[in-house]
């Protein structure tokens, strides 16, 4: 856990990072999500049925406030922990993990496409029979009770025609039942949220400095991109730029190594480095794309 309330040039160095807590069970086959989720969910469930009672001293009278979970905010990693997902790109493991990918040799592309992309294929997750559906069929679409299906399949298996049989994991794209499934008013599909300081570092702010990074061919760099020349500027500084040992990662350079960065090293660029690497040269090249940037570096701030 990283603080907020301290001035942004400090806040990944080590005296403002905090463990919250560390769990040697294995993920797989939901053994750490059932440990140490198992008291949250009891105090929920008292939350939601007993309540808590609370007197008001303005009004002079006391009443009962009952607690519900309506969302859990996490990145991919701690949602797929949290919510039994198979994987980060596990097929049907959220909301966003639709569509199973495969190869059509009809296609002339190397991409992967949709099974149903081209023509209707069987569906075996849902229908039994022979019946072919396009990948856009809104049956397929999941939701809350299909979540909470796949997930008993994988745990508690289903009898089809006499026999009990239990679904992979790799197929449901979930591990089995997640604890927050004892509380049967939470959304299994839709009530995990991907948090904006996720989605932006690893989103908004890395396609922002990708897309100026990028590519390109002939003397002059296109609009809203920097120009070799000074590219050159920004890796020689990288050499320069030493930090105290509880500063975190250490910078290296963006120019270079910006596929290998992590999260935490777009916040760092952001909070530290970028003013002191690239600010002058983006002013004086791309004042543009500085603009841009200053009010991006701002909302993250």
């Amino acid at each position: 856990m990283r603080y907020w309330d301290v001035p942004f040039e400090v806040r990944g160095k080590a005296a403002f990072t905090m463990l919250l807590g560390l769990y040697p069970q294995s993920v797989k086959q939901g053994k750490m999500q059932d440990i140490f989720m198992a008291p949250f969910v009891e105090e929920m469930q008292k939350l939601g049925s007993e309540g808590v009672s609370v007197y008001d001293p303005f009004l002079k009278q006391s009443y009962v406030s009952k607690w519900f979970l309506g969302t859990v905010s996490a990145d991919t990693p701690a949602r797929n922990v949290v919510g039994k997902f198979y994987g980060v790109s596990g097929y049907r493991a959220d909301y966003r993990s639709l569509f199973q990918g495969a190869k059509f040799s009809n296609i002339n592309s190397d991409g992967t496409y949709f099974t149903g992309y081209c023509a209707p294929v069987k569906q075996f997750m849902f229908f039994d029979d022979d019946e072919e559906l396009w990948a856009n069929d809104p049956r397929l679409i999941l939701n809350h009770t299909k979540s909470l299906d796949l997930a008993s399949r994988v745990q508690n298996g289903k009898v089809i025609d006499g026999v009990l049989l239990k679904m992979p994991a790799n197929v449901a794209g979930r591990h089995g039942l997640p604890p927050l499934a004892e509380l049967t008013y939470f959304d299994l599909h839709f009530g995990y949220l991907l948090p904006w300081i996720h989605a932006g570092p690893w989103g908004i702010l890395k396609n922002f400095w990708k897309h100026l990074l990028r590519d390109y061919i002939g003397r002059d760099a296109p609009p809203l991109c920097i120009p070799n020349r000074v590219r050159k500027i920004i890796s020689q500084r990288a050499k320069y730029l030493v930090l105290t040992s509880n500063m975190g990662r250490p910078y290296t350079d963006i120019v270079r190594y910006k596929g290998t960065w992590v999260m935490e090293n777009w916040l760092h660029w952001a909070e530290t480095f970028s003013p002191v690497i690239a600010h002058d040269v983006l002013q004086e090249n791309c004042p543009e794309a500085f603009d841009a940037w200053l009010h991006l570096r701002r909302a993250f701030l």
